[in-house]
């Protein structure tokens, strides 16, 4: 767990760990630089974590971002398996125990990911939204691709990691550190060439803050952090050794089909252009693309007959 200025947070984190039903827990809690009390308020719980047998590190570091301190984190842990939890999240008490107990009688499986809650700062009982809700995604067993191209979820808390596949991986090669998050860093290589498990049932509560990058209102600030999330996935690539045409081509078009969709939600047209030509370049446009495209430009006679051919095309299935 990395802590920058979440002294308000820590006691919830804690104490859902603390009520975790898995025997031998050990927390890495690394205080990036805070300036406020969150160094004091996570000591203050030294003996809450001794008496319930659990071992607890505390890290102090000057300030140098989350996955530095998640990667020092990391390197500190001496456990069979690693989880992240984000300070402000929470954990169901079966997290650690059913987790744990899925890679142990998996061991073909290096990850393991839950279903989880997504809920808004100010209604954390709300469970009527689930992080996984379709079928497709909990079946899928090689999600290598899927988080490559944004298509399946990597959130901290949702998943567990075999300590030993990490270390050893890492020993040969520099984590990428990005402020932009540390959780691709720890699947991409360990799900390139194995299944991955999924327990379908919500062990963790994503909790969502207004000012959060979910939150981010300007156009600016969304593409910022929607490049800041994809240069992460093209140093993995390459740090992976993954040459792979179809899976470059693949991460490209996801990349600029989100583009696509934040600069039409924005109608940022000249920008919504450049991206659409990026995606027509790749070969990566859809029908429904095109569409919007022309009522972005208002060239109302190409959005009729392209209309005509979308439903043409519903007629035929």
């Amino acid at each position: 767990m990395a802590c920058f200025n979440g002294a308000k947070f820590i006691k919830r984190s804690f104490e859902s760990i603390l009520s975790q039903t898995w025997p031998n827990i050990e927390l890495v809690f690394v205080d990036d630089g805070s300036t406020d009390d969150s160094y004091m308020v996570a000591e203050s719980y030294r003996d809450a974590f001794h008496a319930r047998k659990y071992d607890l590190q505390i890290i102090r570091q000057d300030n140098q971002g989350v996955c530095a301190a998640i990667v020092n984190a990391a390197n500190a842990a001496t456990g069979k398996y690693l989880q992240l939890l984000d300070v402000d999240d929470y954990i169901m008490p079966e997290s650690c125990l059913l987790q744990a107990k899925y890679l142990e009688n998996n061991p073909q499986c290096n990850v393991v990911r839950t279903n989880g809650y997504v809920v808004e700062e100010n209604n954390l009982e709300d469970t009527s939204r689930l992080l996984v809700g379709a079928n497709e995604p909990k079946e899928e067993r090689d999600i290598f691709l899927d988080l490559i191209t944004g298509h399946t979820n990597n959130w901290a808390g949702a998943y567990m990691v075999r300590a030993q596949m990490h270390h050893e991986f890492y020993s040969s090669h520099e984590l990428p550190i990005s402020r932009y998050g540390q959780n691709l860093q720890f699947l991409l290589p360990q799900t390139i060439d194995s299944v991955t498990g999924f327990i379908d049932k919500p062990l963790f509560k994503y909790i969502r803050y207004a000012g959060s990058h979910s939150y981010q209102i300007s156009y600016e600030k969304q593409m910022e952090n929607h490049k800041g999330y994809w240069d992460i996935r093209r140093k993995m690539l390459r740090l992976l050794d993954v040459d792979d045409k179809n899976i470059l081509t693949q991460c490209e078009i996801a990349f600029y089909r989100r583009a696509l969709n934040i600069a039409s939600d924005f109608k940022r047209i000249d920008e919504y252009n450049y991206f659409y030509c990026k995606l027509k370049e790749l070969g990566g446009l859809t029908l429904d693309q095109k569409i919007q495209k022309s009522v972005l430009n208002k060239s109302y006679s190409q959005y009729f007959y392209r209309a005509c051919l979308l439903a043409l095309s519903l007629i035929r299935k």
